[in-house]
């Protein structure tokens, strides 16, 4: 696959929490008329909306978004200019390093370099990806 599938999958991925965040929206405003004083919290369709997009579409984004940052040879700190999650008090968590070498493996391309230079190393590529990330993203920005 090339990079053109993993910009798509950007795209579908943003759009998608677009859509969910209009779906709460509405939700939010018919559960004002039909309950008021009660908290959206208890309606459990919204909630459900509400955590995929916040945990797992969010989680899948940034993983995405970093995955074709560092296949476009983008330094980590332009990506992501005050990583929060190297400072107290840790708001943000660190990016899942597994899940973004799994989207450059899958996205790489077949015969570019990238995978070229990790089928010389003994160790799996996946693996090799994943001390590679950690390293990448422990790099200065560039001047």
């Amino acid at each position: 696959m090339s990079k053109t599938y993993l910009k798509v999958k950007i795209a579908s991925l943003a759009a998608e929490a677009r859509i969910i965040r209009n779906l709460e929206k509405r939700r939010r405003n018919v559960h004002r008329k039909k309950r008021p004083g009660v908290s959206i919290i208890f309606d459990d369709v919204w909630c459900g909306l509400n955590t995929h997009r916040r945990f797992e579409l969010r989680t899948e984004a940034r993983c995405a978004q970093l995955a074709y940052g560092f296949l476009r040879g983008r330094h980590y700190r332009v990506l992501e200019n005050d990583p929060h999650w190297l400072k107290p008090p840790f708001s943000k968590r660190q990016p899942n390093l597994r899940r973004i070498a799994e989207l450059v493996c899958k996205y790489a391309e077949l015969d570019g370099k990238l995978v070229e230079s990790y089928k010389t190393r003994n160790r799996p590529m996946r693996e090799a990806l994943v001390d590679d990330l950690d390293n990448w993203m422990k790099q200065e920005k560039a001047a």
